[in-house]
């Protein structure tokens, strides 16, 4: 269930900073250290399709001395669908090389400014909610903020508007997950 609108603005005015995130992993017991900054233009074109049979990107790039898995389905998503929010319109600048302090593996997080300076976290978002039948595929996956993505919960923006358009977006999704499906068995035999 998606959060009301009060919800959001309690949520939003305890959370205005990354730093008081980041000290509330702290507290928890669970801190991130971050080992770089990249441009878009450093990070981008090393994403590794599994699905494309032509691609001549390695699963592994080297950054900072450390090996990064690049077949994120998040990179693949701001490699072919952008680095803005769909909602806000945020425009997601750079990458972070992190990781959890207790992690071997760092990984990159895509963020952009908002509009008074604060550092936000460009995210993976589900079309439809993976709670409401929502399938782990590119048609279904949108760039939203941190932000936007904590408002939209677990909702269907505009579900009275784009009911025709949800259920094109669910053909399109059962199509590729059959796709899938095929793809996974010719690698099977």
């Amino acid at each position: 269930m998606g959060a009301t609108r009060a919800e959001t603005i309690r949520y939003w005015e305890r959370v205005k900073t990354r730093k008081f995130n980041e000290e509330l992993l702290n507290r928890r017991g669970i801190s991130k250290e971050r080992l770089g900054i990249y441009k878009l233009h450093e990070v981008l074109p090393f994403v590794f399709y599994y699905e494309d049979f032509n691609c001549k990107n390695t699963e592994k790039k080297e950054y900072e001395g450390h090996s990064v898995w690049m077949h994120s389905q998040s990179y693949q998503l701001f490699d072919k669908k952008g680095t803005v929010c769909k909602n806000c319109g945020l425009e997601g600048i750079y990458f972070a090389l992190e990781r959890f302090k207790d992690a071997k593996k760092p990984h990159f997080n895509l963020y952009g400014k908002d509009p008074k300076g604060n550092e936000t976290m460009l995210t993976k978002d589900h079309i439809i909610p993976k709670s409401k039948g929502g399938l782990n595929a590119m048609c279904n996956y949108q760039v939203l903020c941190e932000k936007c993505n904590f408002t939209k919960g677990d909702t269907m923006r505009n579900r009275e508007k784009n009911q025709s358009e949800q259920k094109t977006l669910l053909e399109k999704v059962r199509g590729y997950t059959t796709k899938c499906d095929h793809i996974i068995g010719r690698w099977m035999k």
